[in-house]
């Protein structure tokens, strides 16, 4: 989900793997060798049940407001033991924190065209906490996450403000 121009399409294809794309525009889809479904991920998705044993959303979850239908549909379309891999700007790193503090908007989120609905435009940040209950409502288990690379700029905020953070945490009795 969220072919794009279908550059991720492409190396699984190359590596054997029966890939089936899909995309809002599927007309910016490039690879010719596996044909782009046009697919509104906040409605009912052109596949039978328990078609898949993967689905991959690329960068598109904070692009929707219904991640009910979202959800429900991608559990709907996996076989029992299928998995779910969702890619999306990572909210909580310190440089998203830090745009947010200057500028009011999280990294890799802008200030809202009011009346684009393109589905282009980045409209939701969830927080982990918030897709894990998405996921275990749609009968998933709760998300384990990862980060594609370190960013240098966390790190060194980090060093910076840990002690504080920590010191909060203890406070709070926050985990």
């Amino acid at each position: 989900m969220g072919a794009g121009q279908g550059a991720f399409t492409k190396k699984l294809f190359e590596m054997d793997y029966d890939v089936h794309a899909c995309d809002l525009f599927p007309e910016l889809f490039k690879f010719d060798k596996v044909e782009c479904k046009k697919v509104d991920i906040t409605d009912i998705f052109p596949y039978p049940d328990n078609t898949f044993d993967l689905v991959i959303a690329i960068e598109v979850s904070e692009h929707i407001l219904d991640h009910e239908t979202f959800f429900s549909e991608i559990s709907r379309i996996l076989k029992p033991k299928g998995k779910l891999y969702i890619s999306t700007p990572n909210i909580v790193s310190m440089k998203s924190r830090m745009k947010f503090l200057f500028s009011g908007f999280l990294y890799s989120f802008n200030r809202l065209e009011l009346e684009n609905y393109d589905g282009l435009q980045r409209v939701a940040s969830l927080t982990l906490d918030q897709y894990n209950y998405l996921a275990v409502k749609n009968k998933f288990k709760p998300a384990e996450f990862e980060i594609d690379r370190k960013q240098s700029t966390s790190q060194w905020l980090n060093f910076f403000l840990f002690p504080a953070v920590y010191i909060y945490q203890k406070i709070k009795k926050i985990d």
